[in-house]
């Protein structure tokens, strides 16, 4: 899955339940409501990272490294989900 999978589906979570997972347990709930085959992964094989925000939810990836910042395919990348 990429990032716009993931912001896709965390948003039908909400049409479906009236409001957003909480972030600790966002993607583990989008495998149970959603019946997914598993927790979804970035390109490189780790799982998203999902963090609150005032309103709504921001999902990203540490890159290829797995580790905050860096650059090129190490980069972060993230997608803010809500309003």
């Amino acid at each position: 899955m990429d990032l716009q999978t993931v912001r896709n589906a965390l948003q039908l979570y909400r049409q479906q339940h009236g409001q957003y997972p909480p972030a600790d347990g966002a993607l583990q709930a989008l495998v149970d409501a959603l019946d997914l085959a598993a927790v979804p992964r970035d390109p490189w094989g780790n799982p998203y990272r999902v963090q609150p925000r005032l309103i709504g939810l921001r999902v990203l990836t540490y890159g290829a490294d797995g580790m905050p910042g860096g650059t090129g395919a190490d980069a972060d990348l993230s997608v803010d989900v809500g309003p």
